[in-house]
């Protein structure tokens, strides 16, 4: 290998390795959503705003993409920021009781969700999951309720739903906030309904690789008018009117114009999106029940779904750990994911032990899907792994 001055050897193995893949124009299988939607409809969108020559403040591309999102979550108010990070930021640092200091949240989740909540001055608090639905229960939620409890975030995972009508009415018994974090669950419903109606704020992202892309953004959904018109001020660095500071800890988290017009372009080719992503969830249920030792997470089709993403769970008597397979798959440029590892709980409170979300976090992976993946994609990620089973055996 050549020596490059200043370069570690795995850093110059990793650029000769990507530029092996540009040249052999290969095509690498993510995990992420990456809708694409029809461009000149998307120019269309842009025209509303460049015609008039406004790229922000609330121009008319994010006043139709809000009424929209407020529509398609049956809620009165749709807020949207720059991104998601900022939308929960704001949201908890308006709804959080002042005097406690406490978050009630999932261990197995999005792998910076405890760094977000400190923006917003708060600690968090862990409650186990359930190990068949990878989500939480009203009874683990309710054990770590305490004085210090603050706001109960609940988060719905990568498949399927949260229970939130039974912790919305357990935090209105204790006259606690209660938010949901939905950024993976946009288009769900569960037994409480459409989700974004759900609890007081829901929490969501516009992100390329969420279901509907903005290339960048984020949205709080809520029916609360006072919660909605401070968040309005907040994301515009804390103004009411020209220039007039009215809210304290306002920033510039404001969605612009061009990131607006395709949203609205993207939700335009929302079912089609859905449409595909069941057809790859098939190809999975189908090609995956001939591999002994995985499993697939079945979505609960009694309720709408998006089909969005894929988790398997890596059985006992599967020839490789979760790890392993991952790692094996990389290697052909199927970049399969590890399911929220590790659990925040192992790397923040050592001393705290929750035996599911530590056994979910370490036996459950997420395998290609999104825009860019195709039916025959799946045959030839699922054929790879039956291949590495075989040479296992030999």
């Amino acid at each position: 290998m050549v020596a490059i001055i200043g370069l570690t050897p795995s850093f110059v193995e990793k650029i000769i390795y990507f530029s092996e893949v540009i040249m052999d124009q290969k095509r690498i299988l993510g995990t992420s959503g990456l809708l694409q939607p029809d461009f000149n409809n998307f120019l269309e969108y842009s025209r509303l705003f460049f015609e008039i020559k406004q790229y922000s403040n609330a121009g008319p591309c994010v006043n139709l993409l809000e009424k929209r999102l407020a529509k398609f979550h049956e809620c009165d108010h749709c807020i949207t920021f720059s991104n998601g990070f900022w939308a929960l930021v704001m949201t908890l640092e308006c709804l959080k009781i002042k005097e406690r200091c406490e978050v009630l949240m999932p261990s197995l989740t999005y792998r910076r969700l405890s760094d977000l909540v400190s923006w917003a001055g708060l600690t968090p608090v862990y409650y186990d999951i359930d190990v068949d639905s990878l989500t939480s229960s009203v009874s683990l939620v309710e054990k770590q309720i305490s004085q210090n409890t603050s706001i109960v975030l609940g988060v719905h995972p990568i498949i399927n739903c949260f229970p939130t009508s039974e912790v919305r009415n357990l935090c209105n018994d204790h006259g606690i906030p209660f938010i949901m974090d939905s950024v993976e669950s946009a288009y769900e419903f569960n037994e409480a309904g459409r989700v974004g109606s759900q609890a007081v704020a829901e929490i969501f992202s516009l992100h390329a690789s969420k279901l509907i892309n903005a290339c960048e953004g984020g949205y709080v959904a809520t029916s609360d008018k006072d919660l909605a018109e401070k968040l309005k001020s907040l994301r515009g660095f804390g103004f009411s009117g020209h220039d007039i500071v009215k809210y304290d800890g306002g920033i510039n988290s404001k969605l612009n114009e061009m990131h607006a017009s395709l949203a609205l372009a993207n939700l335009d080719a929302l079912p089609n999106f859905i449409k595909h992503n069941e057809n790859i969830y098939r190809q999975y249920q189908i090609e995956l029940s001939l591999i002994p030792g995985i499993t697939l997470l079945e979505f609960d089709e009694t309720h709408r779904t998006s089909f969005k993403n894929i988790v398997a769970r890596i059985d006992n008597d599967f020839r490789f750990s979760r790890d392993e397979l991952i790692s094996s798959l990389n290697q052909d440029l199927i970049f399969a994911r590890s399911y929220y590892y590790p659990a925040l709980h192992e790397k923040n409170l050592k001393n705290v032990q929750f035996p599911f979300t530590e056994q979910c976090s370490k036996n459950h992976i997420l395998l290609p899907s999104g825009f860019q993946i195709q039916e025959y994609d799946v045959i030839y990620i699922c054929k790879k792994i039956k291949n590495l089973l075989n040479c296992k055996c030999q």
